[in-house]
């Protein structure tokens, strides 16, 4: 994770989450929301000391409960190409090709809620 500071017109009604280990930030995610029943996860990134030892997925896992509890039937991300075997992991499923965002290859993913 780096400290640059990532921000859009969404900032002021998005949700923040952040997975704090000795008071230093080493996940962090937000969520907004689309329409009345998707949401979006974005800026999802753990830092590269922590990775590998679950707490993304943790993370993950307690934004998509956060999202059900306000109404969410899906959750869409875009997922640079390293993370897409992370999402994978965590029931997240392709949506179309692959597309270029922010100068890196990203792919669209979803996942719906029953």
């Amino acid at each position: 994770m780096g400290t640059d500071t990532v921000k859009d017109n969404l900032e002021g009604v998005a949700q923040h989450f952040v997975t704090l280990y000795q008071g230093m930030i080493v996940a962090a995610g937000r969520l907004h929301q689309n329409t009345p029943d998707q949401y979006q996860i974005r800026y999802m990134a753990t830092h590269s000391k922590y990775q590998r030892q679950k707490l993304g997925s943790q993370l993950l896992s307690f934004i998509e409960q956060e999202a059900i509890k306000i109404s969410a039937k899906e959750i869409i991300l875009n997922a640079r190409s390293k993370a897409i075997a992370f999402y994978k992991s965590n029931n997240y499923k392709p949506i179309g090709k692959p597309h270029i965002e922010i100068d890196l290859e990203h792919q669209k993913m979803i996942k719906r809620f029953d």
